[in-house]
């Protein structure tokens, strides 16, 4: 099953999508238009129709969220689908109140540019993934210069040599 339907991933796409499963933490940093949110979406929508789980894309600002992804259309014109089968999809803000993570029994994280946001929510979220065996995926611009800019290279760093942790970079001039 393709979701979207219409969705053709360019080659670093497709890449992210044939590897995302086989890790618990992965860090994207991923030019503007480089297609990091649809194609963490689809991502995350694939893994839904598989198996009903929460998920749960945490935006610096819900309003940033709805704007970016909820209420947005493609350049062709598709906008982002809705899924019935049980399991559900949150969108949300973090810098309001990081607190309001907690309790909650997701499966997959997404923080969406995750430089702008605050790096404590991943105290809050790690656990979570860690004891339901889920996954967290961190996607950024190369910005550095947000709240947790430097941490996001770090973690990117990180990643890179890490095992159990994927790292994924898309300079503006790959696509």
């Amino acid at each position: 099953m393709e979701v979207p339907a219409h969705y053709t991933p360019r080659d670093f796409q497709a890449e992210f999508l044939a590897n995302a499963r086989k890790y618990w933490f992965i860090v994207m940093e991923w030019a503007r238009r480089a297609g990091k949110g649809l194609t963490t979406f689809v991502y995350a929508a694939s893994r839904m129709v598989e198996e009903p789980m929460g998920v749960m894309i945490i935006y610096p600002t819900a309003e940033q969220g709805y704007r970016s992804f909820w209420n947005n259309i493609e350049n062709d014109g598709f906008r982002s689908m809705v899924l019935k089968n049980g399991s559900t999809l949150d969108l949300v803000g973090a810098n309001a109140d990081p607190e309001k993570l907690r309790g909650n029994n997701i499966k997959l994280y997404i923080l969406s540019e995750f430089v702008d946001i605050d790096s404590g929510v991943l105290d809050i979220i790690e656990p979570i993934v860690i004891a339901n065996g889920g996954q967290i995926i961190i996607e950024s611009t190369p910005k550095q210069d947000g709240v947790s800019g430097m941490t996001f290279v770090k973690l990117r760093k990180a990643a890179e040599k890490d095992p159990e942790q994927y790292s994924s970079r898309v300079p503006a001039t790959k696509y």
